[in-house]
């Protein structure tokens, strides 16, 4: 059974995904979103890419101005803090990622919002 989530804001008030359809997932790393949220979630910090590990980057800067993302699972609402939406940085080595570089753990999933499956929440999530 695909559960019905609705709401993932960012930054707060603004609705990125609503009425949508996914799975929670603990053999996925990362929090993995339809594309027109990922973008959503990619413009309100100003992050980058990385080519190295196709990560979302962002400074320092920009990390201390991130809001909490909040998603609506039926009456519960889940607070997914800036803290809790990176990469722990001591294990930045194992993506082969630069040391004490900021990396986000929301991830594009390929495919807009309606196309069926619009979120994984993998391991970062939980």
């Amino acid at each position: 059974m695909i559960p019905r989530r609705r709401n993932p804001r960012v930054p707060t008030d603004n609705t990125i995904l609503d009425l949508i359809a996914g799975i929670v997932d603990t053999g996925t790393t990362l929090l993995m979103i339809a594309t027109d949220a990922f973008q959503a979630c990619q413009k309100a910090p100003g992050a980058k890419s990385d080519s190295t590990t196709g990560l979302l980057t962002v400074t320092e800067s920009q990390f201390e101005n991130m809001q909490s993302l909040f998603f609506q699972i039926g009456d519960q609402t889940l607070e997914l803090t800036p803290n809790a939406q990176i990469w722990p940085r001591a294990l930045n080595s194992t993506l082969d990622g630069e040391e004490g570089k900021i990396y986000l753990i929301v991830a594009d999933m390929g495919s807009n919002s309606g196309s069926g499956l619009d979120f994984i929440d993998g391991f970062g999530f939980l």
